[in-house]
């Protein structure tokens, strides 16, 4: 798969999981409870987390950085533990609500071939390109457990429609008042409740409870916010997503 820009080929076969065009942390989540082994939480589904690491949970979602034409994926098992998905499905979302399946030239849900053993690399190239900012991952069948970890590839698309972009910071101070207060089951749905209230800019999302809070520009205006690389927080510190004016 290429794009044509200015007459010079562009393969359009980036990571965007990791690597330039990666996500952060806090954009990969699954169905909760996450699984009780900490290693096995959706940060781990990357493909270079350590060999006794992986995702297991009955899908993975990924909030893309931006809206991306995707080309393909990647797969790979749990090596240290002899665990790997031998097939999976994807949907895809722009919005992260409102889900299609990734169909094949037939028209019959597609049916990915995934991995034959827990450490090599299985690669899957799409017939036709999708576009979406939301993507998931749902293992069908897999040997001992469906643990794995995935890469998507393809390429940003500059400038692309509607949408709200979004900055985590490391936040203290957050007000208890808040504009909504509701359980979510994943962050993208959280971040598409905030967007369709008008006065609602920035969220907080709790991870381990599905707590989505919204919150007015005058209730953050005085928080202390620092920028962050990852979801990682300590203390009594927590994640506040600020809509951002432009999208990057």
């Amino acid at each position: 798969m290429v794009e044509m820009v200015c007459c010079v080929v562009v393969p359009c076969d980036s990571n965007l999981v990791s690597g330039p065009f990666g996500v952060e942390d806090f954009a990969l989540t699954g169905k909760l409870p996450y699984h009780i082994d900490g290693r096995c939480h959706p940060k781990y589904a990357r493909l270079n987390s350590p060999y006794t690491y992986a995702f297991i949970g009955s899908y993975l979602q990924v909030m893309l950085r931006k809206p991306s034409k995707i080309t393909g994926f990647v797969t790979r098992g749990r090596h240290g533990m002899r665990q790997f998905v031998r097939t999976y499905k994807v949907q895809y979302s722009d919005d992260g609500t409102k889900w299609k399946e990734v169909k094949d030239s037939h028209g019959a849900v597609k049916i990915f071939t995934g991995n034959n053993n827990a450490w090599g690399y299985s690669s899957s190239t799409l017939d036709a390109p999708i576009v979406a900012l939301f993507i998931r991952v749902i293992p069908v069948t897999w040997y001992v457990s469906r643990a794995f970890r995935f890469e998507i590839r393809g390429c940003p698309i500059p400038n692309a429609g509607n949408q709200t972009c979004w900055k985590a910071n490391r936040a203290t101070g957050i007000p208890t008042f808040d504009m909504f207060s509701t359980t979510r089951t994943n962050l993208g749905e959280c971040g598409k409740e905030c967007h369709n209230e008008k006065e609602c800019h920035a969220f907080t999302f709790n991870h381990g409870s599905g707590l989505c809070q919204g919150h007015s520009h005058s209730n953050y205006l005085n928080v202390i916010m620092h920028p962050v690389d990852s979801a990682a927080t300590t203390g009594s510190s927590s994640l506040l997503f600020v809509k951002r004016e432009t999208c990057p």
